[in-house]
């Protein structure tokens, strides 16, 4: 079977998801996919396959035809893409997101796609879900992006703060700033949807648990250890980079209220004989 996209498959361009997909506030245990990799995975191929139904939700398919929508290459050997997303159909299966059918014949599957429809729920297109799969990256990292971007979708577009996020969506702080940027390059996210940009972070030793430094920044700032301050500089490179943990305390709605808490978080380090590396707060 060739690799076909939606609309030659007769699938529907338009579909409207449940925003407990992947986030309800109030009720966790609603939730169809959570922020496992297994889970990343099934969403991704949940809605591809979703897409390329017919209006009655039915298609037919294989993993060949999969990876081709999905832009994958088919690989060899232990733990390849070919068997993740055989997994994938079959805790689709399991889980009663589909119903499939293995055919010999065409060694692939019948599959009934079963819709998960409400009231509360955001609508999405295939051109969106066609410019994630287009980026050049992994497999895992284009799971992590649709998770995120349907993440955004289902709190209504209003991401909010980003250590919440990142704990939330299970993505590391830094990794999660570059899916933003990403999604920010496809028109699919803008800075409009996040609440608290600031942050205020420290630079722990792990050999001894020492906070060395209190800081406040944006993006990537709290992990960046080349850009300090001389005399902090020399105990970097004494210590090691891999001695230092790099942890965000606290995020703030304006860089005003992340200076307050900074220097307060200084003084009181400060007390007792820690954050020997801040020379200037607020710089």
């Amino acid at each position: 079977m060739e690799g076909k996209f939606i609309g030659e498959l007769g699938g529907n361009p338009f579909q409207k998801i449940d925003s407990r997909i992947v986030f309800n506030s109030k009720n966790k245990e609603d939730i169809y996919f959570n922020s496992t990799k297994d889970d990343k995975i099934d969403l991704l191929i949940y809605t591809t396959l979703m897409f390329n139904c017919n209006v009655i939700g039915k298609t037919i398919t294989d993993v060949k035809t999969l990876l081709h929508i999905l832009k994958l290459k088919p690989r060899s050997g232990n733990g390849n893409i070919n068997s993740k997303i055989r997994d994938s159909i079959n805790r689709l299966n399991d889980n009663g997101f589909i119903k499939i059918k293995f055919n010999k014949e065409i060694n692939g599957y019948y599959v009934k796609v079963n819709f998960i429809n409400s009231n509360e729920g955001f609508e999405i297109y295939y051109k969106d879900i066609n410019k994630i799969l287009g980026l050049d990256c992994s497999f895992n990292h284009k799971c992590n992006i649709l998770y995120l971007y349907f993440y955004s979708k289902a709190k209504n577009e209003n991401l909010g703060d980003l250590l919440e996020i990142s704990n939330y969506c299970d993505i590391n702080y830094e990794t999660l700033l570059n899916l933003i940027q990403e999604l920010k390059s496809i028109n699919l996210l803008t800075d409009d949807y996040f609440i608290n940009k600031y942050y205020v972070y420290i630079h722990v030793n792990k050999l001894n648990n020492e906070v060395l430094y209190v800081g406040k920044g944006t993006k990537d700032r709290y992990s960046n250890l080349d850009e300090r301050n001389d005399f902090y500089l020399s105990y970097i490179s004494e210590l090691g980079k891999e001695n230092i943990e790099c942890k965000i305390v606290k995020t703030f709605k304006n860089e005003e209220e992340a200076f307050i808490f900074e220097e307060d978080l200084t003084n009181v380090f400060k007390m007792i004989g820690q954050a020997k590396y801040c020379i200037k707060i607020g710089k």
